[in-house]
């Protein structure tokens, strides 16, 4: 409550002072804008490494999977639970995203009108400007994580899962 009734009387402060003020909160919101266009590019950028190293490892894993070594190895453990096994992560992986950009979509939209409404537009801009980028780096950590899983898909695996599958081949 105290805290609420200082920024009140900053807010009244900085209305009556309108010559640096206004400047000042028109400087933080384009550093804010530019930092919200450096996060989109960044999360662009990991996406298309995402798709071009989607592409990569699909056309190197089918020649590798029909040659004799790529047989052997995919016998050396249980094939179809491997697959099940990374099949589900991803499914649980995909799901994570979407409800986390689904939620953080929700409470930016609403977060930024509360602001806008109780302390103007120019903190209204600024609220959606770092709620923005916050999820511009959330999208680039989940490309970054998709990416790490295309090129060692094992690492979603827990490491016991094929150390079991492993000495159950050799028994």
């Amino acid at each position: 409550m105290i805290m609420t009734e200082a920024v009140e009387e900053k807010n009244r402060s900085s209305k009556s002072n309108n010559g640096a003020g206004v400047t000042k909160k028109n400087k933080i919101n384009q550093t804010l804008k530019r930092v919200r266009n450096l996060s989109s590019m960044t999360e662009q950028m990991s996406k298309a490494m995402l798709d071009s190293v989607g592409i990569a490892t699909g056309t190197m894993m089918a020649p590798v999977v029909q040659l004799q070594v790529g047989k052997a190895f995919l016998a050396m453990v249980p094939g179809q639970v491997l697959l099940a096994s990374l099949d589900a992560v991803n499914k649980v992986l995909d799901a994570v995203e979407v409800a986390e950009k689904q939620a953080l979509s929700a409470t930016s939209a609403a977060t930024t009108r509360m602001v806008s409404e109780r302390f103007g537009e120019n903190a209204g801009e600024a609220t959606e400007d770092v709620l923005v980028t916050a999820g511009h780096c959330a999208g680039t950590t989940w490309n970054i994580l998709k990416i790490m899983k295309a090129i060692n898909p094992a690492s979603s695996v827990s490491s016991g899962v094929l150390k079991s599958a492993i000495k159950d081949r050799k028994t």
